[in-house]
């Protein structure tokens, strides 16, 4: 799993978008179906590239996932989330 942590307007969205686009078995998870039309129509998407985090994921195999605002999908999810721990591979 790769993290990319950094502040706002930095190119986080946009750096998933290549990413996205670059091979046919990646989604991007984002907090609101309001963002997933805003990223359809600003980036050119498909709805089978982008979905909300209360969707049902296609279980395809190979599928690969990207969460865009990962801290507002688990906000939206547990309310005010404190800490958060994650094992990186090296």
């Amino acid at each position: 799993m790769y993290i990319f942590e950094t502040g706002r307007q930095k190119g986080k969205t946009e750096t998933l978008i290549d990413w996205v686009k670059a091979k046919p078995n990646r989604v991007i998870v984002t907090i609101s179906y309001k963002e997933c039309d805003r990223l359809i129509k600003k980036y050119g998407l498909s709805s089978n590239q982008v979905c909300t985090y209360n969707s049902t994921l296609p279980r395809a195999r190979g599928l690969e996932v990207a969460i865009d605002n990962l801290d507002l999908v688990l906000e939206q999810v547990y309310g005010d989330v404190k800490i958060v721990t994650l094992t990186k591979e090296d």
